[in-house]
């Protein structure tokens, strides 16, 4: 799942995020340090179980005293309160025009939430104000609550999905030392420099041979190419061996129809997969907005495909902000999962699918390097 935020005259970021989840941790005391050389050490903020529900990683929060789950959404700029769950909680709401939020499905409307005790782990914030959004009711495997990347940005993140923990860290000393300390051997991926306030997790990757964008986002179930990037790699929906994979949601009304296609080759740093099966989809539709003045339509998305959670499951990842990186290793199994032919996989981005392994004949795992 991914969204975007756009607000009139003031920064979200600024107004919401600062005073919201990104401080939830200072509270807690160093728990752990790592060395990862001499002069570099990897310090443990903390450490986080993670559940995971399909393919959707939860982590244990409170809201005012009740217990909930929160969905661990890279792909979020920002953190957000579903509505149907602010309405089941009873959380005050307010309408908030100067807000919008696009996604799958396109926009959605936004009110303004306050959480009177948000709590991770031991530590809590006080009148915590958050968007209430989505236009489908929340389900269980998708939490009450979305920490988007408002919240992750500030940490080194160790996602150890495979083995149900997430691990947040600073460092101390460290310049160019490799933190994937598990293993002394891994993968490395420079993440795109962003211009803007996001600190969207974005890396070049390649399709057929091709260089698109991609956006490594916890928060889609299943990785998504879109139908433009495909068309690029060579693949449409019309290709022999293309077929139909029902639809994905976001926090849009809309659907997105979606087919999976089968890539020769995909490659992300030097770890390269062949026979990629990958759902395809226009999944950044009606994520556009028009600037003040002006009729042309401006697109909120500048990603070309999603890496989803299956990436995510089937990786232990590093992501480094403040350097701009990610280092990984490959934990086993397929990279990407879709259903085998004959069952549709609809919502595949925003309800739980039909669990399916891949066609052998395409396992989807790293070639050896």
């Amino acid at each position: 799942m991914e969204a975007v935020f756009k607000a009139n005259r003031f920064s979200t970021r600024a107004r919401i995020g600062r005073c919201g989840p990104v401080g939830v941790f200072l509270a807690l005391a160093l728990s752990a340090s790592l060395p990862a050389s001499a002069n570099c050490k990897l310090i443990r903020i903390a450490e986080l179980p993670v559940t995971m529900r399909g393919n959707r990683p939860l982590i244990e929060v409170a809201i005012n005293g009740e217990k909930a789950k929160a969905l661990v959404n890279t792909g979020a700029v920002g953190s957000v309160v579903w509505r149907s769950e602010a309405v089941r909680l009873h959380l005050p709401l307010v309408d908030f025009s100067n807000m919008k939020m696009y996604g799958v499905g396109g926009e959605t409307r936004v009110q303004l939430a306050t959480i009177h005790q948000f709590t991770l782990q031991g530590a809590t914030v006080t009148n915590l104000r958050l968007p209430a959004a989505g236009e489908h009711p929340a389900s269980a495997d998708g939490g009450s609550v979305i920490l988007g990347e408002d919240f992750w940005s500030h940490y080194t993140v160790e996602f150890d999905l495979g083995h149900g923990m997430l691990r947040l860290y600073r460092t101390d000393g460290c310049k160019d030392e490799p933190l994937a300390y598990w293993s002394n051997t891994y993968s490395v991926a420079a993440l795109e420099k962003r211009v803007d306030i996001s600190n969207r997790i974005e890396a070049q990757v390649s399709l057929n041979g091709v260089e698109v964008t991609a956006l490594l986002d916890t928060g889609a179930w299943h990785s998504a190419v879109t139908n433009a990037a495909a068309a690029k790699a060579g693949i449409t929906p019309k290709d022999e061996g293309v077929r139909a994979a029902g639809s994905l949601h976001g926090f849009g009304a809309g659907a997105r129809e979606a087919w999976v296609g089968t890539f020769p080759s995909f490659a992300i740093g030097d770890e390269r997969i062949q026979n990629a099966q990958l759902y395809i989809a226009d999944l950044f539709r009606g994520a556009a907005r028009e600037e003040l003045g002006s009729r042309i339509a401006v697109k909120m998305f500048d990603a070309d495909m999603l890496l989803g959670a299956d990436f995510f499951q089937s990786h232990r990842v590093m992501v480094v902000p403040d350097r701009r990186r990610i280092e990984f290793t490959y934990n086993g199994g397929p990279v990407f999962r879709t259903p085998p032919p004959g069952e549709p996989a609809d919502g595949a981005i925003d309800r739980l699918p039909q669990e399916a392994q891949p066609n052998p004949a395409a396992d989807g795992a790293p070639a050896p390097h």
